[in-house]
């Protein structure tokens, strides 16, 4: 359900707001990512993620991000306003 699912996105960042904290937490649980923050083998400063346990979580993140990459670059301008 695309609603359910925005719903979601939208309160995991709230909590979180960081769209890597967000993804990680959408793909491996916001308990996941609460307890890997607190980890210093994880998380150096409590804020980021620096070394993801989870293997999927990892390439979840990175290809989400690859995918929103090559959506700004195709699609970016669409809907703006063409200045000159």
């Amino acid at each position: 359900n695309i609603e359910m699912g925005c719903w979601y996105l939208d309160n995991l960042r709230t909590e979180f707001n960081d769209i890597d904290l967000v993804l990680a937490a959408y793909n491996a649980g916001r308990g996941n990512v609460n307890k890997w923050l607190d980890n210093s083998e994880v998380s150096k400063d409590g804020v980021n993620l620096h070394n993801i346990t989870f293997g999927e979580t990892d390439k979840y993140i990175k290809k989400v991000k690859v995918n929103y990459n090559i959506y700004k670059f195709l699609y970016g301008g669409i809907g703006k306003k063409n200045e000159g």
